[in-house]
């Protein structure tokens, strides 16, 4: 499990808690907040991973390794590239991003309150922010929402993709995965019409059983 830019691996604690003990988890921890990083390549290799679970700019950073032997590929409020290709809505979204790095270094934690808050919206901000944070890391992955496109063959070579994603997140539009989702042929999408970009955290349940069904049809 994967998480994205300005997440822990503490985020996925409710998918423990919703799977019980019909899985054993592998969660990576890119470092942002003070925890030791922990990449595919800090797990024993003998472990196999079969379902690979990533969320928003974390699907970004799973390397081939991470999904040679995976069978299916959660991505949830994921894109291809964070960007649209031209246009009004292209200049938009990277003024954001460019205010949100120009913002960082001097209000660091404001500014990832702020975006927690927006990444929960249209729910109430569940989560707490941290004392200690990586902000060189911070700043690099952000800029990776300008230039970073997505290598799809990596992808294509796990048999199943799952694409979950909110109906009101703001934060990656629902056009993003519908543009993914046509670029993958084996690839399925589940929107929940009420979540935002925090859907695997504020419908952690309702996720896990998605994935259970469709992991399930493996054998059909």
């Amino acid at each position: 499990m994967q998480h994205g830019w300005a997440w822990d691996a503490g985020a996925w604690q409710g998918w423990r808690a919703a799977a019980g003990a019909r899985a054993k988890f592998q969660v990576l921890e890119r470092g942002y907040f003070g925890r030791p990083a922990m990449a595919w390549s800090d797990i024993e290799r003998q472990t196999s991973c079969q379902i690979v679970v990533a969320h928003s700019l974390g699907l970004h950073f799973l390397s081939a390794a991470c999904l040679e032997r995976a069978q299916l590929l959660v991505i949830v409020g994921g894109f291809q590239r964070f960007h649209p290709e031209e246009g009004i809505a292209a200049r938009r979204s990277g003024r954001v991003v460019q205010r949100m790095l120009e913002r960082l270094p001097l209000e660091p934690w404001g500014l990832i309150d702020d975006f927690y808050t927006q990444c929960f919206a249209p729910a109430a901000k569940e989560c707490a922010t941290l004392e200690t944070a990586n902000i060189q890391l911070l700043e690099r992955d952000l800029k990776r929402l300008h230039t970073d496109e997505l290598e799809l063959t990596v992808a294509e070579t796990v048999p199943r993709t799952l694409l979950l994603h909110g109906g009101a997140d703001c934060i990656v539009p629902l056009e993003r995965a519908e543009h993914l989702h046509s670029q993958l042929p084996s690839s399925q999408l589940r929107v929940f019409a009420d979540a935002g970009h925090a859907l695997p955290f504020t419908h952690t349940q309702a996720c896990w059983d998605v994935v259970e069904q469709v992991w399930q049809q493996r054998e059909i």
